[in-house]
């Protein structure tokens, strides 16, 4: 069978999927606001743990693109050293993480999943 065989029957969304009928714009806006910041990889026919794949990778490739920017002599120059420039990054992304985020809510849900010692893809 194909993709839009499977995925895209009539009945795919029976279940999920609610039109509303609504006299007034500001109905529809509160309504859409209700729906997620983020679609579920599932809404994509990806397995949940896509989404979690997706950060780790990503999380790596910052990680790894800090590790290879940084100069790899030891002059003894008075600069700033790698620590440092490290440190005062972290501190940066750490300070762009929105105030409601939650890492134990976050640590929860990837264990609820199976934690890191499973396949995530």
């Amino acid at each position: 069978k194909t993709y839009a065989e499977t995925r895209l029957a009539e009945t795919c969304c029976d279940d999920e999927a609610v039109i509303p009928s609504f006299a007034e714009h500001t109905d529809y806006r509160k309504f859409i606001e209700q729906f997620p910041d983020e679609d579920s990889p599932e809404t994509f026919g990806l397995h949940p743990n896509a989404d979690l794949t997706y950060r780790l990778n990503e999380a790596n490739a910052l990680f790894r693109t800090m590790s290879d920017t940084q100069p790899k002599g030891s002059g003894s120059g008075g600069g700033v050293s790698r620590e440092d420039v490290v440190y005062d990054k972290a501190s940066e992304l750490l300070g762009r993480l929105p105030s409601e985020y939650a890492e134990d809510e976050f640590k929860s849900k990837i264990r609820k999943q199976g934690g890191l010692s499973v396949p995530l893809n």
